[in-house]
């Protein structure tokens, strides 16, 4: 029994061996031939692959310039987007009069930031607490002002207009559909 377990000893050993010398694939590439040949073989196919990459890239080059460039007619921002052109705004033209809830922040934003001694942020994030808790009594105040403020910018904007009637509401206002309005 001694000699069986010397023998499997044994042939662990030169499995190991075997193990350690054996280098690359089992059928590997053989290569014969002189070594001088071989290394100019190989550099004519890498030379015959940079000359068909360099003619590609000619090739490439010459159907790009020959491509006409076709202006698209819209500006295109930094950022590669395109922006829609906005209309000047006319000096002249009256401005947009203010909301409630504007005439509320415009007239307490001063006080809110004295009394607490905050950013104008904070007094904003404030004011709209304020506005969210106050009674309806207290807001018809500023809806109110804020509806005189509108029916003197309507005013102002048919005078400015050229003083047409808007009364007559046989010819509704046919213009551009905004986004997620309604259509006519």
């Amino acid at each position: 029994m001694s000699d069986d377990l010397n023998n499997n000893d044994a042939t662990k050993d030169m499995n190991k061996k075997r193990r350690r010398t054996k280098k690359g694939p089992k059928d590997g590439l053989a290569i014969s031939g002189d070594p001088r040949e071989l290394l100019l073989s190989i550099a004519t196919i890498f030379e015959a692959q940079a000359k068909s990459t360099a003619e590609y890239a000619a090739q490439l080059n010459a159907y790009a310039e020959a491509m006409p460039i076709i202006p698209k007619g819209r500006k295109v921002g930094e950022d590669g987007k395109r922006r829609r052109r906005s209309k000047p705004a006319d000096p002249n033209a009256p401005k947009k009069p203010m909301t409630a809830y504007q005439a509320y922040v415009s007239g307490n934003m001063e006080r809110v930031k004295a009394e607490e001694q905050i950013s104008n942020v904070q007094a904003m994030s404030r004011l709209a607490e304020l506005w969210k808790i106050m009674p309806e009594d207290d807001k018809n105040t500023y809806h109110e002002t804020a509806k005189m403020m509108k029916d003197k910018y309507l005013k102002d904007l048919n005078a400015y207009n050229g003083g047409s009637n808007d009364d007559d509401e046989d010819e509704p206002k046919r213009g551009k559909a905004k986004k997620g309005g309604k259509r006519r």
